[in-house]
């Protein structure tokens, strides 16, 4: 395959999901990262901070071999004095 139909192809598929994130974001919350920062936005356009992503502090336990982080969400459990 050529470079240039490489770069085409790539172009193409960044603009259809771009149109399809667009799509889905008129309809249902979704989730994207911005600054490192992720955030959900509401069809109604209301984005809220869900969590701060830090590159630096990722181990390489957290990131599996498809190279896929996962957010996990932490639950305050009350804790047990002994």
């Amino acid at each position: 395959m050529d470079m240039e139909n490489e770069r085409d192809i790539a172009k193409i598929a960044g603009y259809i999901l771009r149109e399809a994130f667009v799509k889905t974001a008129l309809t249902e919350t979704v989730l994207y990262v911005e600054q490192d920062m992720l955030l959900s936005i509401a069809p109604d356009g209301k984005s809220v901070f869900v969590k701060r992503l830090n590159r630096d502090h990722i181990s390489n336990r957290q990131i599996n071999r498809k190279g896929i982080f996962k957010v996990k969400k932490l639950v305050n459990k009350p804790r047990r004095f002994v």
